[in-house]
């Protein structure tokens, strides 16, 4: 399959104390019935800069098999 455009997507969840980011790929499939969401990463942040999300979005990113 080769997709020509996607979406990487990630939104701060707390739940009492904890903090969770979920990285989502968006991305059209018309094979498949259209746009595609799939979740591939949830992980507990301590600290919410940019500067660490842009981090673990990219090591989420590089250590995915598409």
């Amino acid at each position: 399959m080769m997709v020509s455009y996607c979406e990487v997507t990630t939104e701060t969840s707390s739940r009492n104390v904890v903090k969770v980011f979920p990285v989502v790929i968006h991305y059209s499939d018309w094979e498949h019935g259209g746009l595609q969401s799939k979740s591939i990463a949830v992980q507990q942040q301590l600290n919410e800069t940019a500067e660490i999300v842009a981090q673990y979005i990219e090591g989420t990113l590089e250590n995915c098999v598409f």
